[in-house]
This record gives C-alpha cells, structure tokens and sequence, in this order.
C-alpha cells in the first residue's frame, strides 16, 4: 500500500500514521464475519521475556518487560541485574525522613518502584 501525493512530495507522516489506519480499515471490512485463526510459530523460532532498557532477559522483580520473538539461538542468555547494568542510572534516595533519620541509598530508577529488588546500595 502507498499512501502521498502524486508529485512525491512528502506528506509529514509516517506510515503508521498514514498507510495503518487505511489497511486496518480494510482487512477488518475484508475480514468480517470470519473466525480468528491462530498464528503458527515457524520452527526456529523462540519467544523471550525482555526488559525494555537494557534488551536483556527479565528477572521476576523486573517491574517492566515485554515479550520479542528471536530465531532460535540468538535470544538473550544473560538476565538483568540492576545493580550491575544501571550504574549510569543510578540515584540517591532518601529513606526513614519520617524517623527524622538520614539514611541516603543508591537506588536504580527501575528498582525504585520495586520495594523486592535488593539492589539499594548503602554509600
């Protein structure tokens, strides 16, 4: 499907923008009244659970993660470990301000909001 102007000047849209709603439109007319089948996985290839940031295996603190198939071999083998992998992005933290007490962590963002990864790190 191609979607533009006659004289090839660029439209400003993509092709999610421009051409998808047109083919959604379409296959939904084509397809109605007709039972869903279900996709066949081709031989070779495997699905994996990967963290959005890093494209590594999730672990199960991982707050965030989708699922990408690969050919078989080439998924990721390594899971991601917040306190090795996110050093850049690490931050300060201040807990127990309620207690009047001072105790400033290191934290990755991704851990901050997973109260069971032990990646808090005291200075």
């Amino acid at each position: 499907m191609w979607v533009g102007f006659d004289d090839n000047q660029p439209i400003g849209l993509s092709g999610a923008q421009a051409a998808l709603p047109i083919w959604t439109q379409f296959m939904k007319a084509a397809l109605a009244g007709r039972p869903s089948i279900a996709f066949d996985v081709p031989e070779g290839i495997t699905f994996a659970d990967i963290d959005p940031e890093t494209g590594k295996l999730v672990t199960p603190r991982c707050p965030k993660s989708f699922n990408e198939a690969f050919f078989s071999g080439t998924e990721p083998t390594n899971p991601v470990s917040c306190t090795a992998d996110r050093w850049a992005g690490l931050r300060r933290v201040r807990a127990g301000r309620a207690s009047g007490q001072d105790r400033s962590r290191f934290t990755c963002p991704t851990c901050l909001t997973c109260p069971t990864c032990p990646s808090i790190i005291d200075p």
